[in-house]
């Protein structure tokens, strides 16, 4: 399972949080857990780049 981030700058603080999602992700899927990659992407994302099979999830106002 790829979970893509976008962010406006890398930060230490967003790796933690990253780490919090993957977690809760895990727990959500439990007991079947696949494989979860984390994918960060510093910029702003555009919706023609979407594949039909990503899904935006949470979109945080600056």
């Amino acid at each position: 399972m790829l979970l893509s981030f976008w962010v406006r700058r890398h930060t230490a603080e967003i790796d933690e949080d990253i780490a919090d999602a993957i977690a809760d992700m895990e727990a959500f899927l439990y007991p079947e857990i696949p494989a979860i990659e984390p994918r960060v992407t510093v910029g702003v994302p555009e919706a023609a780049t979407m594949q039909p099979h990503e899904r935006l999830v949470y979109w945080a106002k600056s």
